[in-house]
């Protein structure tokens, strides 16, 4: 499936945005990694919490991904006890995701770790980021 170029450009957006913080502040991403779960599981915790009862569909398409790809992503986080599958009372077609309380706990948990952080300063930011952009050649020196 080819991303259509604005696409392909927030991802490659994410991926250094992600490298720039690895740079910046490690600890960040560590508290993340020992909750055992990938950033795409987080992300499906993150949309949960705002919009608890999205539909496959839904996830799929804010993620990014293929209705299959989603499934396999969800029937971890169930597995693990942090999403629930409902079917929806009034189209029985569709499957509804909610966050169960272990999900609720874990996404504050992740937003606990966060705010007990201090936050880099913003110039040690931009310097990592614009580092790493030159890095890739995507700046003029």
């Amino acid at each position: 499936m080819q991303m259509p170029e604005h696409d392909t450009l927030l991802e490659e957006a994410f991926r250094l945005l992600g490298r720039t913080i690895a740079r910046v502040d490690p600890g960040r991403l560590e508290a993340w990694v020992e909750l055992g779960l990938t950033m795409t599981q987080l992300r499906v915790l993150f949309i949960l919490r705002g919009e608890d009862g999205a539909s496959a569909r839904a996830l799929a398409e804010r993620l990014n991904v293929t209705p299959s790809t989603l499934t396999r992503i969800v029937d971890r986080l169930v597995g693990q006890g942090l999403v629930r599958r409902t079917v929806d009372e009034e189209d029985r077609r569709l499957v509804r995701h909610c966050l169960t309380d272990a999900g609720a706990s874990t996404v504050a948990l992740t937003l606990g770790s966060i705010d007990a952080r201090p936050v880099p300063d913003l110039d040690v930011v931009r310097d990592a980021w614009v580092a790493e952009l030159n890095t890739l050649g995507r700046l003029d020196p």
